[in-house]
């Protein structure tokens, strides 16, 4: 409950997508009371209703989109102070143009960043702020003016007759205010007695005090003596008796409305020798922010430095700018051997061209993330890494450069091929396995089809296999399998396809055949291969092969179809003795033609 209390500021967050509403609202609500509407419609119920102090707004919605709606918040008497920031995926430069000429005052693009998003939108939140104490302010100091004007008339036809006096009042209230309203930074005139004689509009609006709190009281009663500070004290007891001036002197203290703050204090004494007296110009400046982004700086830093990514910049020119201990590691170069060389030293030749690829995304302000690409080490060794890249942007918003964060997925990319090929090779004989070997006979068939070719499936089956494993074991019935998928290879042509099916039973697929005469030539050398006994762990094994054949399109025009047919045409060639292969034949069940060992 303390924390809601603290919650001064509330945001509405329209979208109507629940989940970016949930991701904003959960970046926002821990600094700030939320509102949520799905629509442009009930946003401005709602805005007219509560008057948030800011509102996120999504531009493509249904019904009013968010132009509409910020143009009609604009139009509006009770909303149109309300500032308007725009979240959303559109990134063409026409709308953020439409966006700003809608009345909204900044843009933050999808997907949002938690850190821009929360400074964002406590830039506005302050300026915002500022603006409204700025008008206050100015009512109060017109007032104050006049007021002023009054008493100095009324003072100065009193005191007629002090005209010492009457110098000092004219020439240090002159001399203050010429210089007070130009200075940016907070900034107040204090007379030798260190009561204030002026203070300008920056710091009225920094300390959350008014001009009547202010002008003529003592420096250390300022707000129920939150300026008695220690510090600050021994700068005007102490410094200031011996210099006349005195620059960066740091305060850091803990004041009731505006929280704790640091302040970078500049003190200058200014004597007015006809009068012998003297004013003190005192200028602040509120460091805080400052501060907290050097230590956030030194933080990520730190994150940086000790992130096991290679985390690192690149000028506009190629250049390498920054260099991390986790790109030592994963480059094997140190920051001294690398910074300043181009990034091309650690692309591949053949992959040149990528560079000019990301560099055009990233001056569109894309951010490219995962992307794997391969890169070099020093040792010359080639591996791959998992990048995510985002534009270096200098104060004035242009893009300098880039900065990359790389992760070595070499071991996980080689896991995932050797995944990848157990998935579609057999284990023991390294030939595609059925699942891979029935992908390709269907992306052959969609080729056959669609120019027109013919194709050829043939069936293998091993005779006596079965014996070779019960007499002689199953590591030797293994070696056969190894030998007879090695010799296959070796005897179909270039473009055909060997596979294992399970077991004994192997599969040549011929794609792209001009003749018909390349399957006898296949089926001849693969015979051959069998008139040789295979030699398995000293032992001599005979082994001989029945073949089943079926053509595209002759024999059908799906992959079922010719591994049935070719399938039955085994069959007839095994009934028909050792080393012989048969065509399957609609009319005969199978073609007459057929080889068989002598």
């Amino acid at each position: 409950m303390g924390k809601e209390r603290n919650k001064t500021s509330t945001i509405l967050i329209v979208d109507d997508i629940p989940a970016n509403v949930s991701l904003l609202e959960a970046i926002l609500s821990p600094e700030y009371v939320v509102k949520c509407a799905s629509s442009g419609s009930e946003a401005l119920e709602i805005a007219r209703k509560t008057s948030p102090d800011l509102i996120m707004l999504d531009i493509m919605m249904p019904g009013i989109d968010g132009y509409d709606v910020c143009r009609a918040l604009k139009e509006d008497e009770n909303t149109k102070r309300i500032p308007v920031i725009f979240v959303t995926a559109l990134l063409n430069p026409g709308d953020e143009t439409r966006g700003f000429e809608a009345g909204c005052v900044d843009y933050i693009t999808k997907p949002v960043i938690g850190t821009i998003v929360r400074n964002r939108v406590k830039a506005h939140l302050a300026l915002s702020e500022a603006n409204n104490k700025l008008d206050e302010l100015n009512r109060i100091l017109s007032k104050q003016l006049l007021k002023s004007t009054m008493t100095l008339r009324e003072k100065t036809e009193a005191l007629q007759s002090l005209e010492l006096l009457n110098m000092e009042i004219q020439d240090a209230r002159a001399y203050a205010e010429d210089i007070v309203e130009t200075v940016r930074e907070p900034l107040v005139v204090l007379n030798s007695d260190l009561k204030i004689l002026t203070a300008n509009h920056s710091f009225y609006e920094t300390f959350k005090v008014t001009s009547e709190e202010t002008i003529g009281n003592f420096i250390y009663d300022l707000g129920n003596r939150q300026w008695d500070i220690p510090k600050l004290r021994i700068l005007f007891e102490e410094i200031l008796h011996r210099h006349i001036e005195f620059n960066g002197y740091e305060v850091e203290h803990d004041f009731q409305d505006i929280g704790r703050k640091i302040i970078l204090l500049n003190a200058r004494q200014i004597f007015r020798v006809k009068i012998g007296s003297h004013i003190i110009l005192l200028a602040m400046e509120d460091i805080t922010e400052r501060k907290q982004l050097e230590e956030e700086r030194d933080r990520l830093s730190m994150i940086v430095e000790s992130s096991n990514d290679a985390i690192f910049s690149v000028s506009q020119d190629d250049a390498i700018t920054s260099w991390n201990e986790g790109a030592e590691n994963i480059f094997g170069l140190s920051a001294r051997e690398i910074i300043g060389s181009p990034i091309f030293n650690l692309i591949p030749a053949e992959r040149h061209h990528e560079k000019s690829h990301i560099w055009q995304k990233i001056l569109s302000g894309e951010e490219l993330q995962y992307f794997e690409i391969s890169r070099i080490r020093k040792d010359g060794r080639q591996i791959y890494v998992s990048i995510t890249t985002s534009p270096l942007l200098s104060t004035d918003g242009r893009i300098t450069g880039n900065s990359v964060i790389a992760r070595d997925v070499t071991e996980h990319r080689m896991l995932e091929d050797k995944i990848k090929h157990l998935a579609h090779y057999d284990t023991l004989t390294d030939l595609p396995n059925r699942l891979f070997f029935m992908e390709l006979l269907a992306l052959e068939l969609a080729r056959a089809q669609h120019i027109r070719t013919k194709l050829a499936l043939m069936f293998l089956d091993l005779n006596g296999f079965k014996q070779v494993n019960d007499t002689l074991g199953h590591s030797c019935g293994d070696h056969l399998l190894q030998d007879v998928a090695r010799k296959l290879k070796t005897g179909i042509r270039e473009c055909d396809t060997v596979a294992r099916l399970g077991g004994d039973e192997f599969t040549v697929l011929m794609p792209d055949l001009a003749h018909t005469d390349d399957v006898d030539i296949v089926l001849n050398n693969i015979l051959k291969i069998f008139e040789s006994p295979f030699i398995l762990e000293g032992i001599t094994v005979n082994s001989a092969t029945s073949i089943g054949v079926s053509l595209f399109p002759i024999d059908g025009e799906s992959s079922e179809e010719l591994m049935k047919k070719a399938d039955i045409a085994m069959y007839e060639a095994k009934a028909s003795g050792r080393n012989s292969y048969r065509f399957y034949n609609a009319e005969y069940g199978c073609d007459t033609r057929s080889t068989a060992a002598q």
